[in-house]
């Protein structure tokens, strides 16, 4: 029944309600008797109580069966929650015991008309582990009544026992006895619905029982000054003094925690869980301390709840300080003005309040101070706790103890505490690097993220003075969908974030530090074909060049304190699907290095420089010495997106950013040419003698060229101003060019080309091209010779990197050659089998182009130079022709009409004169036809073959007979002509009439 004091309050019709509940409880409604014997005396003790009233008297009979009846007159100032017997009728299975009966006896006297609003806790006699059991009592506002544990409602409440001071609150149902606290938090309940595992399972790390049995056997160890306190043993004796705890719902704990404390907190759960987990004892005991802190956190050693204790601060055995009160308008509990309560819950011997999601996070406003999130920690939580121990073991701790900040750690998946060490394949120490070295070759500085695509460079903490004089790199290249370390080792793309900004990403492989240089170039190989990793690398190249370097044995290098940066000939840039490597492309600069192993040496230790050029170079005129000593001024050009622009001297290169080749005493370059050292001299003298060949010594090009001295100085004199074209010596043997070819001197100045012409055929030869394959329009197009009339063109096939040369006669190029250009002529054209130029000296360039036949001197037309005069006037000497062609053929024509008209002396003698004849005839005889018989003179012709065709016609057979001569006078005969062989008389005078 609600207290006197709070019923005024609640208005008259609550009052009056009071009343009647009284006058019509049993207490208050027992029938008056009307006896003349004497009253019986009122009962003064709870048995006697019990005993007057029938509703008690199941409960009374179990007292009296448990012997229970003098342990309660004995008592005073108590209060005893008796079962009616309806509580009897509904659970008829209920089993006592002494200890169970003391349950429902409170050790202090509870009166409910004095009870206000508030929830109360009270202990009772019973005895638990952790102290006495408790029970709650509270309204129900909807029924108007106290209920007991919210479960078994004061039907018949304070009723008095005078003689022991106490009071009986009759209850409607039995109370169940509650789980203890430590049975709550080691097992897996729920709370009202609200889920606490988190808090559940840290509990459990705690107390175990295998953990439990194996701190038994381990206090026999003594141990003299421990260096943290200890953690009990038991989840009791850890709760011994606790009276109240805070507990934060799962959801709540997700939301006030970051991933990584989760994991961290529970690493050791996941660990009992999986027996695969070997963690390392140092991690157990560390995690283990942070877990109990925390717990002890949510301690407090007095009860709180509802009047009990709220409204006064409360300090943790942390240290944090609680201030309590309840929320406006409620009963639920609220720590420093920010967090509510979600429920509260008894135990059997503590209070649990339940803490549900909300705005504000729970450790932060309550100030509970967590494990911060070293790298050390952080390991832990990522069950890495064997690489954290191998950096403890080579004093490398400083770099996970929270000491270091803004860095990076890349771990090899396969280090987790779960992988068999037989399954393990460290590679520490495999190499030339110390597994201390490997282990910090796997920390780089900053706080490294990686977003869409980028390429870089980052400074590892794995530093040698002896070899390197700074510290080592490590390669990054990432994209927008993965990111790679030093190629070929695929990291996770978000990191894991720990305090003092150190971010842990995980890898797919070992992350091995830089080994030396020439396994460097053995995995390069090996790797070369893969397009993800060196992507940028020529394979034939990079083995032309390790041949190179065993060759000169420089495939180890001495340490200088200040690293190595090898520029190898091996980049794909310019090979294309050519077989030829970087090195063929020098040309007869190669042969003649072949032939000089002094010189060749030189070039190859010209490609080692003395300190280190990564591909994010940008300094200024900084000065760096060769191997072989020369000095190379190295400056910064421009930053691209994909390459980085720097020049060695006058040489440009482009370097792929992060395409660095690192070792353990430098870096690789992998660039597109051979550096040549400004030191070195290779004279066009030097680059025809590389063309020689002992098996065909008549056809050498020197002998040649020095039997002719003006020409000989054009190409080897101290200024020479003419590059050479050198046929093969066995081509030279085929066309039988020696020292006595007839025409020697042109044939070398078809050979000869002005080294004015020389940048247009080298940007050919190198894969330019100078023309347009299919037409020419002008001579700018074509390169001269030093034979007047010889040009030639030049083409490159980008394919097959081969370059040709096409023979062109001057003059004849805008008759035909127009069309030749767009048709291809193999006959007059010749391929560029290898070039070299002159270095050093500072002489003009001059090149020596080997090809693979000579120019024929037979494609010159030769008909066209027979006169010594040669006068080359173009269309305007064509149009002049044709006039006086015209002319001179009209002249001669008139001069034959001339000749013709003459007379000639005597006529035939038969020949009439016509009367009306004209006197000057036409010059020709008029051709007549054969049917003017009547005429007796020859007929007109043109040709001997006419006049005997004609006659043969005309006259009948005859024998042969005896030739008549015309000139005979006095014969008037007809012209006997002869048929047989008419042929010897084609030259005979003819016979024509008159004086003709």
């Amino acid at each position: 029944m609600i207290g006197d004091f709070e019923t005024w309050k609640r208005g008259p019709f609550t009052a009056l309600l009071v009343v009647l509940l009284l006058l019509v409880s049993p207490g208050y409604s027992r029938p008056t008797e009307t006896t003349s014997a004497d009253p019986a005396p009122t009962p003064s003790t709870i048995i006697d109580l019990l005993s007057a009233d029938i509703e008690y008297s199941y409960f009374l009979r179990t007292l009296q069966r448990h012997g229970m009846v003098p342990i309660i007159n004995s008592l005073g100032n108590v209060t005893l929650l008796a079962p009616v017997n309806s509580a009897f009728a509904e659970n008829e299975a209920e089993q006592f015991d002494s200890n169970t009966l003391l349950r429902y006896i409170i050790n202090q006297r509870v009166r409910v008309g004095y009870m206000g609003r508030k929830e109360m806790l009270f202990e009772t006699l019973s005895q638990t582990p952790a102290g006495n059991y408790t029970i709650t009592i509270s309204p129900d506002f909807e029924s108007q009544e106290y209920v007991v544990d919210k479960l078994a409602a004061i039907v018949e409440p304070d009723v008095y026992a005078k003689h022991q001071q106490s009071f009986i609150q009759g209850i409607d149902k039995f109370l169940p006895e509650r789980p203890s606290a430590c049975e709550i938090l080691m097992g897996d309940y729920s709370v009202d619905g609200h889920s606490i595992t988190f808090v559940q399972q840290l509990f459990q790390i705690l107390f175990r029982e295998d953990d439990v049995e194996f701190a038994d056997k381990k206090r026999k160890k003594k141990k003299k000054h421990p260096k943290y306190p200890a953690i009990p043993q038991t989840c009791s004796e850890f709760l011994n003094k606790t009276k109240t705890m805070f507990i934060p719902s799962d959801s709540y704990v997700d939301s006030s925690l970051s991933r990584l404390e989760r994991r961290y907190y529970l690493a050791l759960y996941h660990d009992f869980m999986n027996p695969d987990f070997d963690t390392t004892k140092d991690a157990i005991k560390e995690m283990k301390r942070d877990v109990a802190s925390l717990l002890s956190n949510l301690l407090i050693p007095e009860y709180i709840l509802g009047a009990n204790g709220t409204g006064n601060p409360y300090k943790a055995p942390s240290g944090a300080i609680y201030n309590t009160s309840l929320a406006t308008n409620s009963s639920r509990l609220l720590l420093n003005g920010q967090v509510i309560e979600a429920t509260s819950a008894m135990a059997s011997d503590k209070v649990l309040h339940i803490f549900d999601d909300q705005k504000h996070k729970f450790f932060d406003s309550l100030g509970i101070s967590l494990a911060p999130m070293i790298p050390r920690k952080a390991l832990y939580a990522l069950h890495l706790s064997h690489f954290a121990q191998e950096l403890e073991l080579h004093n490398l701790a400083s770099l996970i103890d929270g000491s270091s900040s803004n860095q990076t750690i890349f771990i090899d998946i396969d280090q987790r505490d779960d992988i068999s060490e037989d399954l393990k394949e460290s590679t520490y120490g495999a190499y030339s690097t110390s597994a201390k070295q490997s282990l910090q070759y796997q920390f780089v500085e900053g706080a490294q993220e990686f977003n869409g695509y980028s390429r870089r460079l980052l400074d590892s903490k794995f530093c040698s003075k002896k070899k390197m004089g700074s510290c080592y790199k490590v390669k990054i290249a990432s994209s927008n969908s993965s990111t790679a370390i030093n190629d070929d080792v695929n990291i996770t793309k978000e990191p894991i974030r720990c305090t003092n900004d150190t971010y842990i990403y995980f890898a797919d492989d070992d992350i091995d530090a830089p080994i030396n240089f020439k396994r460097t170039l053995g995995q390069m190989i090996s790797k070369v074909d893969n397009k993800d990793d060196l992507w940028h690398l020529d394979a034939a190249s990079c083995f032309k060049t390790i041949e190179i370097l065993k060759q000169f044995k420089l495939l180890s290098l001495a340490d200088n304190a200040k690293g190595y940066t090898v520029f190898l000939p091996i980049s794909n840039s310019k090979a294309g699907a050519s077989t030829r490597t970087h090195w063929d492309r020098l040309g007869l600069v190669l042969q003649y290095l072949n032939h000089n192993e002094k010189e060749f040496k030189n070039v190859v230790k010209n490609l080692i420089v003395e300190g280190l050029i990564y591909s994010d170079f940008h300094g200024e005129n900084a000065t760096f010495k060769t191997l072989q000593g020369e000095e190379l001024t190295i400056s910064h050009k421009n930053l691209k997106a994909y390459s980085n622009g720097i020049s060695l001297n006058d040489t440009q290169l482009q370097l792929p950013l992060a395409g660095d080749i690192l070792f353990n005493q430098g870096v690789i370059q992998a660039i597109d040419q051979v550096l040549l050292p400004q030191s070195l001299e290779i004279s066009s003298r030097d680059l025809i003698e590389a063309t020689f060949e002992a098996a065909h010594k008549a056809h050498y090009m020197l002998d040649l060229l020095e039997g002719f001295p003006k020409v000989s100085s054009m190409v080897l004199g101290p200024e020479p101003n003419h590059s050479l074209l050198i046929p093969t010596p066995s081509s030279l043997k085929d066309f039988n060019v020696t020292v006595s070819f007839p025409k020697l001197l042109e044939f070398l100045e078809m050979h000869l080309i002005p080294n004015s012409e020389l940048p247009k055929l080298l940007a050919c030869v190198d894969g330019g091209s100078v023309f347009s394959e299919r037409s020419v329009t002008a001579q700018g197009g074509l390169l001269s010779t030093n034979h007047s009339d010889v040009m030639l063109s030049c083409r490159h096939n980008h394919k097959t990197e081969t370059t040709f040369l096409k023979f062109h006669e001057k003059d004849k190029f805008y008759e035909k050659d127009k069309l030749a250009f767009s048709s291809y002529d193999k006959g007059h054209e010749v391929k560029v089998v290898s070039h070299g130029c002159s270095l050093g000296n500072g002489k003009a360039q001059t090149c020596v182009f080997l090809i693979n036949k000579p120019l024929n001197l037979d494609w010159l037309d030769h008909s066209r130079h027979d006169n010594f005069l040669h006068i080359h006037l173009g269309f305007v000497s064509v149009g002049v022709g044709i006039i006086l062609g015209l002319i001179l053929f009209g002249a001669v024509f008139l001069l034959l009409v001339l000749c013709l008209e003459k007379p000639r002396k005597g006529r035939l003698v038969d020949a009439p004169t016509a009367p009306f004849e004209d006197e000057h005839e036409s010059d020709f005889m008029g051709v007549r036809s054969s049917e003017e018989e009547s005429i007796p003179w020859d007929r007109g012709y043109e040709t001997d073959y006419d006049i005997a065709s004609e006659t043969e016609s005309l006259l009948p057979y005859k024998k042969k007979g005896k030739h008549r001569d015309y000139k005979a006078g006095g014969s008037t005969a007809p012209v006997s002509i002869r048929t047989q062989d008419i042929t010897k008389h084609l030259n005979r005078e003819r016979n024509l009439p008159g004086n003709y």
